[in-house]
């Protein structure tokens, strides 16, 4: 019976690493498009808490419409 519970708990802290990597992608994806939020993306370690949720940062519909907009004219070159 410990022989399975050992594999039980190989198979979840494979799991957990498996979990730990997709945040971590997610977070460096969303990294890419921080520039929108003004700086407002908060440090990995933020995500990466055991807690079950996590709050996301606030940012007026109007400031992020701009700040889209001035990234868009950034990347087809307009200033």
């Amino acid at each position: 019976m410990w022989e399975f519970n050992h594999c039980i708990k190989a198979y979840n802290r494979k799991q957990n690493a498996a979990e730990r990597e997709r945040v971590a992608t997610a977070w460096q994806t969303g990294a890419f498009a921080g520039a929108a939020f003004n700086g407002k993306l908060r440090k990995l370690n933020n995500y990466l808490k055991d807690k079950e949720s996590v709050k996301a940062p606030k940012v007026s519909k109007e400031k992020f419409e701009a700040a889209a907009k001035a990234a868009e004219r950034r990347r087809h070159g307009g200033t």
